[in-house]
């Protein structure tokens, strides 16, 4: 996809790894995405605006409702989505244990597709985002540290994540829309644990990562 100079309204849509957010161990402001694009993207002649409608805790589900007001009332030429983190998520944490997924994957395509569909026929521009990989640390594996989740295998967290973010990978397939594939980018990476805050939140250097991979993308670097 190739974002020509020019003015656009660009809505980054997603969940806590989108959102505006502190570092969770320094209290620091992070720098996310959506801030390096709204820096770099004036660098390749793209102007206009950068709205960042991250919500920490969504998950498409959430994503529906809030989906008129918080992007299409913005009229946008180009919508960025990075949501599954929230989806996938067990919460064994609670009692009794909930070992089903916060929504299912079939409702988690058809909210993903749902919204896709409603761009194309205002021909907005479309990125879909796969969600990060996830690592133990001590404070996520006291609450997700039980099964099905895995907490003898370092990426043991990630006990359908990896399905959600095929799911991601299909709809984008399917709907022609443009990939940014975070989760095997990362997946790689010997040095994932630097890139997250907290096993699960990128830290500045990881929003640095997805960032120059959605410039890559639009093929303005």
């Amino acid at each position: 996809m190739m974002l020509k100079p020019g003015r656009y309204t660009i809505v980054t849509f997603g969940d806590s790894i989108t959102a505006p957010r502190e570092d969770e161990k320094t209290g620091r402001k992070l720098r996310v995405y959506s801030d390096v694009l709204r820096d770099e993207l004036p660098k390749h002649g793209i102007t206009g605006e950068v709205i960042n409608q991250g919500i920490g805790g969504n998950h498409t589900r959430d994503a529906i409702e809030r989906f008129e007001r918080d992007v299409l009332d913005h009229n946008p030429d180009l919508v960025i989505f990075m949501y599954g983190m929230n989806d996938s998520a067990l919460d064994v944490w609670k009692d009794p244990p909930v070992t089903e997924p916060r929504v299912p994957r079939d409702e988690f395509i058809a909210n993903l597709t749902h919204m896709v569909r409603a761009l194309k026929t205002r021909s907005a521009k479309i990125i879909l985002i796969t969600p990060n990989p996830r690592r133990w640390s001590p404070g996520i594996l006291a609450l997700y540290g039980k099964p099905p989740y895995d907490p003898a295998d370092p990426m043991g967290f990630n006990y359908l994540h990896a399905d959600y973010a095929q799911a991601v990978r299909d709809v984008a397939a399917k709907e022609k829309a443009t990939l940014v594939d975070v989760y095997n980018l990362f997946w790689v990476r010997p040095d994932l644990d630097q890139l997250l805050s907290d096993g699960v939140h990128l830290n500045d250097a990881g929003q640095q990562v997805v960032a120059e991979a959605i410039l890559k993308a639009m093929e303005v670097t």
